[in-house]
């Protein structure tokens, strides 16, 4: 059987369905770029995270985006908006879902 490890958001993420997984390093500005004002990155702890939550389907879009071009599988959604997990599926991006109807 293999065995699942948990994954925790960054202190630091805004509540709410996207979020960066603690511990998991982005290294690159892509992401950032894609979710200018969503996604940043905290110098002061060497970590990035969702400075805010998507407001519109627009910024749900680009926060897609951002976990489509980022270079290790960090950003995470674990809502429930069918809309959001289908365009996750769409992508490719699926597995970055928490969601258990996979």
């Amino acid at each position: 059987m293999r065995k699942t490890i948990p994954i925790h958001p960054h202190p630091l993420n805004a509540p709410g369905d996207f979020y960066v997984q603690d511990g998991c390093r982005i290294t690159c500005t892509v992401p950032m770029d894609s979710a200018p004002g969503l996604l940043v990155f905290d110098d002061a702890v060497g970590h990035c995270h969702v400075q805010r939550q998507p407001a519109n389907p627009a910024e749900q879009q680009q926060m897609i985006e951002a976990m489509q071009v980022a270079e290790v599988n960090c950003i995470h959604y674990r809502g429930q908006d069918a809309a959001v997990v289908r365009a996750l599926r769409a992508c490719g991006e699926l597995a970055q879902w928490d969601g258990t109807n996979h």
